[in-house]
C-alpha cells in the first residue's frame, strides 16, 4: 500500500521570482526542467492532482478535478422549513489512465479516459487511497463535502447532503462518464472541517480491529460563525459507526496532521497538532501530541496511551509526510518548520520513552534554499529514487521544485513560470511511473492567484 496518499494535500504558494519561463493567463506554459512533461487538462481557476492505478495495470493514473460545484438556491421562508435546490453540473472527476510511451504533450479535459461524477449537491474536496478490503491493493478514496456548506449567507440552514467518503473499488476500468453514488460505497462524515493542514487520507487499521478507521476533525456546532470545539472522531469506513472521540481538554484545540504507525506495533496512530489557551484566549503552550492505537475508547491528552511535545508545531508547513527519512526499518514522520526539515522518528515505545527522544532535525538547509518571509513551502514524499534505502523528498520554495535526499543531496530541480499577468502556484499530485519506462514521474496540479486556467502537469523521470 502507498506510504503516502494525500491529494494534495499540500499549501499552494506564491512565486517571486521573475527571469523564468512566462506564463500568461489561460496559456499552456510548462515548467523549465529537462525531462519530458506532459500538460493535462484545462479548468477554472484551480486544479487538483493525484495519482494511483486505479484499473491495477501496473501503471500509474493520473486523476484530476477542480473546486467547482453547482448553483445552490436557499429558501429561509421563516413560515417554512429551510429548503436548499441545486442547479447546473455536477462536479466531476477527470481519469487519465497511463500508457506505454506515455499520454504525449498535452491531454484535454475533454479526452480524459473516464469521468467520475458526484451526487446532487455534492462538491469534490479531495482524493486519497487505501486498502480497504484487504487484498493487498489500494481502493480509491474520493472525499466530498455538500456544496451547501459554507459560511457566507447561509450558516443557520442546515446542508441536506453533508460530507461523505466515497469507495471505489480498484481493477476495474471505467469508461465514458460514471456516476460515483450508483458505483462507490458512500460514508457519511458529519460537519468534517475543511482545514488544509488536515490530510484528507486519514484511513487506516486504528482500533486494532478488522477494517479500516477514518480520522477527521468534526465541527462540534451547526453554526459555522460560532466557535465550538472539534473532537477527532475515528468512524469505521465500512457503516460510518463511531468507535471514538479524542476530545480537547479546555481551552485546548486538535488538528489530525498525520496518522501512521508511528510506533511500529501494527495498528496506526494520531498525530496531532495542539494548541492551549487560557480564559483570555492567550496561548499558553504550543506542540505535537500522539494518540497511539488502538484506539477504541474515548480520550483525551494525558490520559493513557497518549503523548504531547510543548514548543514543536507545524508553523503552517503542512500535514506531516510518512517516509523512511533515518534509513531503518520504521516509518518516520517529516515535516517543515520554518526553514528547516523535522523527523519524528518511527520505531517501538521501549526504543523511545518519551516523545522529544523521537525527535531529530535533518540538515538539508541548502535544500531547501534560504528562508523567505514572503514565500511558504511545502514539502511531500518520493519513494526511494536511487535505492540508498532513504526516501527522497520533494520540496516547494520560490520559484523552484527540488527533489533531494534527507542527507541534503539534490537529485533534481524544476524551474516554476511566472510573470507580471500570473502568478502560478503548484500542488503535489503523487509519484509513479505513468509511461512504463520504470522510472517515477512526477505528477502536479497547479493554480493562478488571479484567475485564469489551470492544468495538471506529468513530469517524467524525475528525481535521478
Amino acid at each position: 500500500m502507498n506510504k503516502i496518499a494525500f491529494a494534495t494535500a499540500a499549501l499552494a504558494l506564491t512565486l517571486a521570482a521573475a527571469g523564468c519561463e512566462q506564463a500568461t493567463i489561460g496559456s499552456s506554459a510548462t515548467l523549465d526542467t529537462d525531462h519530458p512533461q506532459t500538460l493535462v487538462g484545462r479548468f477554472d481557476n484551480h486544479t487538483t492532482a493525484f495519482v494511483i492505478d486505479l484499473d491495477r495495470d501496473g501503471l500509474s493514473d493520473v486523476l484530476l478535478f477542480n473546486f467547482e460545484s453547482q448553483e445552490v438556491r436557499y429558501d429561509a421562508d421563516p413560515l417554512a422549513e429551510p429548503r436548499v435546490t441545486f442547479f447546473g453540473e455536477r462536479p466531476r472527476l477527470h481519469v487519465y489512465y497511463g500508457r506505454a510511451g506515455g499520454l504525449g504533450r498535452e491531454r484535454s479535459t475533454a479526452s480524459a479516459d473516464a469521468v467520475l461524477v458526484v451526487g446532487d449537491g455534492e462538491m469534490l474536496e479531495a482524493l486519497g487511497a487505501a486498502d480497504v478490503d484487504g487484498d493487498g491493493l489500494d481502493e480509491l478514496l474520493v472525499y466530498t463535502v455538500g456544496a451547501a456548506h459554507h459560511p457566507f449567507g447561509a450558516g443557520l440552514i442546515a446542508d441536506p447532503v453533508g460530507a461523505a467518503v466515497y469507495v471505489l473499488d480498484g481493477g476495474v476500468r471505467y469508461a465514458d462518464e460514471v456516476s460515483l453514488p450508483e458505483t462507490g460505497r458512500r460514508v457519511a462524515t458529519p460537519r468534517r472541517t475543511r482545514e488544509w493542514y488536515e490530510p484528507r487520507a486519514a484511513l487506516a487499521d486504528l482500533d486494532g480491529a478488522p477494517g479500516l478507521e477514518l480520522a477527521y476533525v468534526e465541527d462540534q456546532h451547526p453554526d459555522p460563525f460560532q466557535e465550538a470545539p472539534r473532537d477527532i472522531m475515528i468512524r469505521d469506513i465500512e457503516d460510518g459507526t463511531l468507535i471514538a472521540a479524542l476530545t480537547p481538554r479546555e481551552g485546548e484545540s486538535l488538528w489530525v496532521v498525520s496518522v501512521m504507525d508511528l510506533d511500529a506495533d501494527g495498528v496506526s496512530d494520531v498525530i496531532c497538532d495542539y494548541m492551549l489557551h487560557d480564559a483570555n484566549d492567550a496561548l499558553v503552550e504550543q506542540g505535537i501530541a500522539v494518540f497511539y492505537g488502538p484506539i477504541d475508547t474515548d480520550r483525551r491528552l494525558g490520559d493513557p496511551g497518549t503523548e504531547q511535545l510543548a514548543g514543536a508545531s507545524l508553523q503552517f508547513g503542512g500535514p506531516f509526510v510518512p517516509g523512511n527519512f533515518i534509513g531503518d526499518a520504521a516509518v518516520d514522520a517529516l515535516w517543515l518548520e520554518s526553514d528547516r526539515l523535522f523527523v519524528l522518528r518511527g520505531g517501538p515505545r521501549t526504543d523511545f520513552p518519551e516523545l522529544s527522544d523521537r525527535w531529530e532535525a535533518l540538515d538539508t538547509t541548502d535544500a531547501l534554499l534560504a528562508n523567505d518571509p514572503f514565500t511558504d513551502r511545502w514539502v511531500a514524499f518520493a519513494p526511494d529514487q536511487d535505492e540508498d534505502g532513504f526516501d527522497e523528498i520533494v520540496a516547494r520554495n520560490g520559484d523552484q521544485l527540488r527533489i533531494f535526499a534527507p542527507s541534503g543531496q539534490v537529485h533534481d530541480t524544476i524551474v516554476l513560470p511566472t510573470s507580471r499577468e500570473s502568478v502560478l502556484n503548484v500542488w503535489f499530485g503523487g509519484m509513479g511511473d505513468t509511461d512504463g519506462d520504470g522510472r517515477a514521474d512526477l505528477v502536479l496540479g497547479s493554480s493562478h492567484n488571479w484567475g485564469g486556467r489551470s492544468s495538471g502537469y506529468i513530469i517524467s523521470g524525475v528525481g535521478e
